[in-house]
């Protein structure tokens, strides 16, 4: 009995060195990876695509947990959707843009050398607005606007500002809408809103009609709360009808056009008006028309969107420097009477273009209120539709791509600060949203 036990104890004693051998001969060699190879990238499917789509990556030995594998595009972590030995699926991350494809699986890091390449796909969203127009405060969904007509961004705040009919100056931030302000007095009819360069003063164009007691440019400003309105350029004769009164987007200076065919610039350490240009005179335009204007992101490119009864997009050089037009303006897009015409120069058409932006390639963006949809300017003047299934007698309200989204007289078109690209849809009484994505 005694001889047995030793016999078994011996045996499990073999057993267990023997096991601690083979263990300690297995932790000194390389991890093996899942499946019991080494991972192998050999690369991806498709190499092409946008924001949503899934990308297939091919190789071997991946294991089969989803835990153990990361997938990067273009620096953008990707959710991993699935994993199988052979394949790893992967959802391209929305707005990640054009860039290498990275894959870590256990501790082995991959890069393929061809990289993806991302397609935007635009849509067009309601971002606040029942449809109904009246003034309600609130969240995104149960906020209303009545006619909003022009929009201003704040950057410092990345918030929204909107002008609606009733002369109320509303703001959207943290996912509200509250009124800021209703305006009064001295302020008869608003025509557009611009925030300052600093983004402490909002500036506002009144089309005061010639009273002198009235002004022609307001503001509000963020020490109270964008809630108290102030005169800041009292009318005169010659800054009558008032259009659009914008800043220069780097020297901050105030310039206002008027509906007599003229630019005027204030001058604040003189506390005086200084007329820009004049267009009395200009060839092909004869008579008094509406407009606005925007710059370029340098400030050395000046867009004016001649609304109506010219209809058309001016452009002159600009001196930030001496603050003063350079070798004067010259027809730069449209037909100067209505229409619905996708071209070059002279060749394309505008009904009602209203307001205006630059991005920061110089592509030039237009509410265009008559043909319910938004038209992109390129640099050398060439006109496209950028959304809306619209032109004249085709408006409405459908939210989608951007090809067949509808508006209703859209007029105001604001940028934040990722791109987005928001839009004051009159008639439809909401404000919209185009993404790239």
């Amino acid at each position: 009995m005694k001889i047995a036990l030793k016999r078994n104890y011996a045996n499990r004693l073999f057993a267990a060195v023997l096991a601690f051998a083979f263990c300690a001969g297995a932790c000194s060699k390389p991890d093996p990876g899942p499946e019991g190879g080494e991972p192998v990238v050999e690369g991806f499917s498709p190499q092409t695509g946008g924001g949503g789509s899934e990308l297939t990556i091919n190789g071997n030995h991946f294991g089969s947990s989803a835990g153990d594998v990361k997938v990067w595009v273009n620096n953008v972590e990707a959710k991993v959707a699935g994993v199988t030995p052979t394949r790893i699926y992967a959802i391209v991350p929305q707005n990640a843009g054009s860039g290498a494809v990275k894959v870590t699986v256990g501790g082995a890091e991959f890069s393929p050398s061809v990289p993806f390449t991302y397609t935007y796909t635009r849509n067009v969203y309601t971002f606040s607005g029942s449809g109904a127009a009246v003034s309600v405060d609130g969240s995104l969904r149960q906020a209303s606007f009545n006619r909003p007509y022009w929009l201003t961004y704040d950057r410092k705040d990345n918030a929204l500002f909107v002008l609606e009919e009733g002369r109320k100056v509303r703001r959207i931030k943290d996912g509200r809408v509250e009124t800021v302000a209703t305006l009064s007095g001295s302020v008869n009819n608003p025509r557009s809103i611009t925030m300052s360069v600093s983004c402490d003063t909002l500036f506002i164009g009144n089309d005061n009609a010639g009273n002198n007691n009235n002004v022609t440019v307001a503001i509000l400003t963020r020490n109270s709360g964008f809630a108290v309105q102030q005169d800041y350029v009292r009318s005169q004769n010659e800054t009558r009808h008032v259009n659009f009164a914008g800043i220069h987007p780097t020297d901050g200076s105030l310039i206002f056009y008027c509906w007599p065919r003229k630019l005027y610039t204030w001058d604040k350490s003189e506390n005086r008006i200084k007329l820009l240009y004049d267009f009395v005179g200009f060839p092909g335009i004869n008579a008094d028309f509406y407009a606005s204007f925007c710059f370029s992101p340098d400030g050395r490119q000046l867009y004016l969107i001649a609304k109506y009864p010219y209809i058309g997009i001016l452009k002159a050089g600009y001196d930030p420097a001496t603050k003063s037009i350079t070798g004067g303006f010259q027809k730069f897009a449209g037909t100067g009477s209505w229409g619905a015409v996708d071209g070059t120069g002279a060749q394309a058409s505008f009904d009602q273009p209203a307001q205006a932006t630059v991005d920061a390639s110089g592509n030039l963006y237009i509410a265009e209120k008559f043909n319910h949809w938004v038209r992109q300017v390129s640099p050398d003047g060439k006109v496209v539709r950028y959304a809306g299934d619209g032109g004249a007698g085709n408006q409405g309200f459908l939210d989608g791509g951007a090809g067949s989204a509808k508006f209703n007289e859209p007029e105001g078109i604001a940028f934040d600060n990722e791109g987005n690209m928001y839009v004051a849809d009159l008639r439809n009484s909401r404000i919209r949203i185009i993404k790239n994505e």
